[in-house]
């Protein structure tokens, strides 16, 4: 369950990321990729 939901977790926040680096708001990436590689 935890597999399955972090891969469709992984691909939301990799979206997320990437719009928010285009609109220049860095502040939100770290956080979500420090969250996600502690998960992981």
């Amino acid at each position: 369950m935890w597999a399955r939901m972090w891969d469709t977790e992984h691909m939301a926040i990799q979206a997320m990321a990437t719009a928010h680096n285009m609109m220049g708001i860095t502040a939100m990436v770290p956080a979500h990729g420090g969250a996600m590689r502690h998960a992981g």
